[in-house]
């Protein structure tokens, strides 16, 4: 994808070898979405933007249909560890209703049991959250060492029961995850909210990107697009971190969960 370098912008140019060099789709779109930005107005500039429009529309949908295509191989085969979700991690004593509580939210049908540590290996389950999906983890009640990794990578642990003793074993294998003891199913909402995160919706995309609470503009540009934040002049926002629509913030406004952004940058046309 090379077009003539008439009157297009340099950081036009420089984001079109970016997406030469990109190894993903998430990392093309990111590409594409900036040279957006970069097209002057005017009927001449028509045919570019018409490209890189329709490129990122086809990128657009065959994301989608990998990600379905993903839920699909996931309730078929069983559920593997994905790093990108928000993950809940599930440790209790035997028979405490850790497999009854992914069996609940995730519709998987995990086995119960009371005996001790008969859990061998991690069970996983997935399920939608509005426009996000969760995903749990259930370690087996002994915490083995090789186990410990995973809960490394949680957002949030969850403790059926005996909460003294299984505080301990995180503090003792160093676990630093926010963590909570319930007795009994929590709604989704109250599992979301106790996750810490927020979404942040780029400007006509559906699709949110996912940051901590209190996450700030330059926060969301260091994972969409890092080399933004030299070239930031202003963004505009919608939604309840602003007092109204489409509000001019500078790079250290803190967002909120669902708000809508649309960065400007220099060199933009």
């Amino acid at each position: 994808m090379k077009f003539r370098k008439r009157r297009l912008p340099q950081g036009f140019f420089e984001l079109q070898d970016e997406y030469s060099l990109a190894r993903s789709n998430d990392e093309r779109i990111s590409c594409l979405k900036g040279m957006l930005t970069h097209i002057p107005h005017g009927d001449e500039f028509n045919k570019v933007r018409g490209h890189v429009s329709r490129r990122l529309r086809d990128l657009r949908r065959k994301v989608i249909h990998k990600r379905e295509q993903a839920l699909k191989i996931r309730k078929s085969r069983g559920v593997k560890f994905n790093e990108d979700l928000p993950t809940i991690g599930l440790i209790g004593p035997p028979d405490s209703g850790k497999s009854y509580f992914i069996n609940h939210y995730c519709g998987t049908s995990y086995a119960s049991t009371s005996i001790p540590f008969e859990t061998k290996s991690p069970v996983f389950g997935v399920v939608n959250f509005e426009d996000v999906q969760l995903q749990f983890l259930e370690v087996p009640s002994d915490l083995e060492q090789r186990y410990v990794q995973l809960l490394h990578k949680t957002d949030l642990i969850l403790i059926t029961g005996e909460a003294s003793r299984f505080k301990e074993l995180l503090l003792k294998h160093g676990i630093n995850v926010s963590s909570r003891v319930i007795s009994k199913l929590p709604k989704i909402s109250e599992l979301w909210s106790w996750l810490g995160l927020i979404r942040v919706y780029p400007k006509g995309d559906n699709v949110p990107i996912l940051l901590r609470k209190d996450a700030t503009v330059r926060d969301y540009l260091k994972i969409i697009h890092s080399s933004w934040i030299k070239r930031f002049k202003t963004a505009l926002i919608t939604g309840s971190s602003v007092k109204f629509s489409n509000q001019n913030v500078n790079v250290n406004h803190v967002l909120a969960d669902k708000d809508v952004i649309e960065v400007r940058i220099t060199g933009s046309g």
